[in-house]
C-alpha cells in the first residue's frame, strides 16, 4: 500500500513503514510500528493521546517535548536509574516504592542553591565552599537538631533568654544554662538555682565546697578579699589574722544568740572548750564542753 502524496488517510490496521518524511496525524489506530534499524520518523505528530499497548524497542527513543498530565517511568534502581544521562547511566532519579524519590550518584548529588551547591559526599551533606549557605533563618528556622557527634562552631551560637533551658542535656534537661536578662546567666541543677551571675554579683543558691580537705584557698596573701560577711560560725582549724602593711587587723564578733559575742578556744586535752567574751570593756574568759 503506498501513501505518497496521502495527506490524511485512516486506518484501523497495522502500518508498517520505513520512512515517513511528511507530516504525520495519527487519527485512529492500534499499532504504530516503525520496522527495522533504519526506520524513522523526521516529521513531528500531533498526538492528542498515546497509549502504550506493548510496543517496545531495542534502541534510544528522544523526547524534546511531551505534553500531557503525566510521563511515567518504571521505578528504576541506584544502578540504572529510571531517569538518567547519556554516558553516565547509573546518575539519575529512580524509586524504591511508593512515595519514594532516589537519587543516584557515583560521587555525589550537587543541588543548586542561589549560585552555590550542596553535596553529598560519602557520608557528608556539606556546602562546596565555605560560609556561604545558611541552614534556615531568623524567619524560618528549623525545629529540633539531633547530632551524635561534635558540633564544630566558627562563628557565635545564639541562645533563648528567659527562664527557659537555653543549653541543657539529654536526659536531664532540668540542668541547664540559661539567661535571666540583660547581663545575667543563671546555672541550674536539677531545677533548682545554683549559681547566679549578673553585672553586680556572684549569687550562689546552694553551699560551695572544695574538692578536698585543707587543700584550696579563698584568695591569696597577695590578692586579698575585702570585706568576709558571715551570719553563722565559722569553724576554723587555725585562726591567722596578718596585715603586711599596719596593726590595725580587727576581728568582729557578733552577739550570738543568748550569749555575748565570744571567742572560743578548743582545750589541748580534747574535752571542751575555752571561750573569751567581752562586754563593755571587760574580758571574761571561761570553759565550756559546748559553745
Amino acid at each position: 500500500m503506498s501513501f505518497m502524496n496521502r495527506a490524511v488517510f485512516t486506518t484501523v490496521m497495522a502500518i508498517a513503514v520505513g520512512f515517513i518524511t511528511g507530516p504525520l496525524v495519527a487519527l485512529a489506530y492500534t499499532n504504530l510500528t516503525v520496522g527495522g534499524t533504519g526506520g524513522s520518523i523526521t516529521a513531528i505528530p500531533t498526538l492528542d493521546q498515546v497509549t502504550d499497548e506493548g510496543a517496545s524497542t531495542t534502541n534510544n527513543v528522544s523526547f524534546g517535548q511531551v505534553s500531557g498530565t503525566k510521563f511515567i517511568a518504571g521505578l528504576g534502581s541506584a544502578a540504572a536509574p529510571s531517569y538518567t544521562f547519556t554516558g553516565d547511566e547509573d546518575t539519575g532519579m529512580w524509586s524504591n516504592g511508593a512515595d519514594n524519590l532516589q537519587l543516584s550518584g557515583v560521587s555525589q548529588v550537587g543541588l543548586n542553591a542561589g549560585g552555590n551547591s550542596l553535596q553529598f559526599l560519602g557520608n557528608e551533606f556539606r556546602p562546596l565552599s565555605g560560609n556561604a549557605i545558611d541552614l534556615g533563618d531568623p524567619t524560618f528556622s528549623f525545629k529540633n537538631i539531633y547530632a551524635s557527634g561534635t558540633l564544630s562552631v566558627g562563628g557565635t551560637i545564639y541562645a533563648k533568654s528567659g527562664n527557659a533551658a537555653a543549653y541543657s542535656f539529654s536526659g536531664d534537661e532540668d540542668t541547664y544554662i540559661s539567661n535571666n536578662g540583660e547581663n545575667q546567666m543563671a546555672f541550674v541543677v536539677g531545677g533548682a538555682g545554683t549559681i547566679g551571675i549578673n553585672t553586680a554579683s556572684l549569687t550562689f543558691y546552694r553551699r560551695i565546697e572544695p574538692d578536698a580537705k585543707n587543700l584550696r584557698d579563698i584568695g591569696r596573701p597577695d590578692l586579698s578579699w575585702k570585706n568576709i560577711y558571715a551570719s553563722g560560725t565559722a569553724y576554723l582549724a587555725n585562726v591567722n589574722v596578718v596585715d603586711t602593711t599596719s596593726v590595725t587587723s580587727t576581728v568582729f564578733v557578733g552577739n550570738l544568740t543568748g550569749k555575748r559575742g565570744q571567742i572560743c578556744l578548743g582545750d589541748q586535752d580534747g574535752t571542751g572548750f575555752t571561750c573569751l567574751t567581752g562586754d563593755n570593756g571587760t574580758m571574761t574568759a571561761y570553759s565550756t564542753s559546748t559553745y
